[in-house]
């Protein structure tokens, strides 16, 4: 009697567990802030299977930072927003581990992303960040200076930078 008990509890958790190996699992889905200016949106673990698809949505317009963690041989493949005729926003040849990364600006709304792997190539973690645009102007000026402008070291001496 005792051992038809504990058999039917430990079988459920074992063919859940052979089960899960090969489903993606997703981790986190939403929008959860890390700090002040990333946004997580989505985190995905163990994706093997080609042509998966998660979805994520982008609060705002703005710029998405990909990031996948890759392992095995194979080639692996990110597509957002399939449309036809457009190419993937990576596409790699993995000859072992390393980050798979990417930018790219989006609109407000719900966004896929389709990830293909092929070969024996297996991504361990795809994560979906919300990023800022930082730069507010052009290079070499300063918040109180045109970005047209040509500084010198004698024109900015008034402005932010004292010695």
């Amino acid at each position: 009697m005792r051992a038809v008990i504990i058999a039917s509890i430990l079988m459920p958790a074992i063919a859940s567990g052979v089960a899960g190996a090969t489903e993606p699992t997703v981790v986190f889905s939403g929008a959860q802030k890390r700090n002040n200016l990333v946004t997580e949106l989505l985190e995905v673990a163990s994706i093997s299977e080609p042509g998966r698809a998660f979805t994520f949505t982008r609060p705002d317009n703005g710029w998405v930072f990909l990031t996948a963690r890759r392992q095995g041989k194979g080639t692996v493949r990110i597509v957002l927003d399939e449309q036809p005729g457009d190419d993937a926003v990576v596409a790699r040849d993995a000859d072992g581990d390393g980050p798979i990364e990417a930018v790219r600006h989006v609109a407000r709304g719900e966004h896929r992303i389709r990830v293909d792997c092929s070969g024996g190539c297996r991504v361990d973690r795809l994560v979906v960040k919300a990023i800022p645009e930082l730069m507010h102007c052009g290079l070499g000026s300063t918040p109180r200076s045109s970005p047209t402008a040509v500084t010198t070291w004698r024109s900015s001496r008034g402005t932010s930078c004292r010695t």
